[in-house]
């Protein structure tokens, strides 16, 4: 869980976040924090229609984690992105629901904030379930590591860090909308952030428009296999950046399995 907190300040940091201290917050505190927020809003099943109260309840966390973390925080600002859209029925699966999600959005700005110059860097997890899931891993593993990541992320910028390039952090709602095979006509939270956010962002009607650093996932971080050749690497992931060939060599080293 630490480790990918590690990971992800690594990247901000080869993507251009200078400081001292790579942590503002010892290993042990992190755990702690990661175990507790996890423990809170993210262990029980989170579905729109079968288990409103527990999805409605991370949202309200993730909201809250997001507006205590960047208090105080120059340049950092939160934004609550709703959408409508379409739930399958988990009991009856040909019938579709509408329902209202909302996307949970911090944005830490860099230096080159509105300009040419900027990199945008995002990190996002999806904060719902399946009706039928483990919500601990599936993804209230990543979900909590994305709110880890902003608390990190501000400590460290209260702490004398700066950004040179903009970090995005998104908590998506409603990705997972079916039940079975049915089709639905509704759209995930993640194809609103990209068409009505991040799309218009990066090609703005006027004025400059910044360029695209990169997006990462935090997916069921909590799985963890211990046989060899239980990972998989993306083509080229060992290109991406110097970090990232280190990390491809060490994964490479403990016989590909995590």
């Amino acid at each position: 869980m630490a480790s990918y907190l590690s990971v992800g300040l690594i990247f901000i940091i080869s993507s251009g976040f200078y400081l001292e201290t790579v942590s503002a917050r010892s290993q042990d505190i992190r755990i702690r924090s990661y175990e507790e927020t996890l423990s809170k809003y993210f262990i029980p099943q989170r579905h729109p229609i079968s288990s409103t109260d527990n999805w409605l309840n991370a949202r309200k966390g993730i909201v809250e984690s997001f507006t205590s973390s960047i208090k105080d925080v120059k340049g950092a600002k939160m934004l609550q992105m709703q959408f409508q859209t379409e739930v399958a029925d988990p009991e009856q699966p040909i019938i579709q629901r509408s329902v209202i999600g909302e996307n949970i959005i911090a944005i830490f700005e860099g230096r080159y904030w509105k300009t040419a110059e900027d990199k945008i860097l995002v990190f996002g997890a999806n904060y719902d379930t399946p009706a039928i899931a483990q919500g601990l891993t599936d993804n209230g593993s990543g979900a909590t590591g994305l709110l880890e990541l902003a608390k990190e992320l501000s400590e460290m910028l209260k702490n004398g860090g700066s950004l040179l390039y903009t970090v995005i952090l998104v908590a998506f709602d409603v990705q997972k909308m079916k039940h079975g095979t049915v089709a639905l006509d509704g759209k995930t939270g993640s194809y609103h952030f990209v068409n009505d956010f991040l799309g218009p962002m990066l090609h703005p009607s006027s004025g400059p428009a910044p360029q695209f650093r990169g997006a990462i996932i935090l997916d069921s971080i909590m799985n963890y296999y211990t046989q060899p050749n239980t990972q998989l690497l993306a083509s080229g992931f060992d290109k991406v950046s110097l970090r990232f060939s280190e990390a491809n060599e060490f994964i490479k080293k403990k016989f590909i399995h995590g």
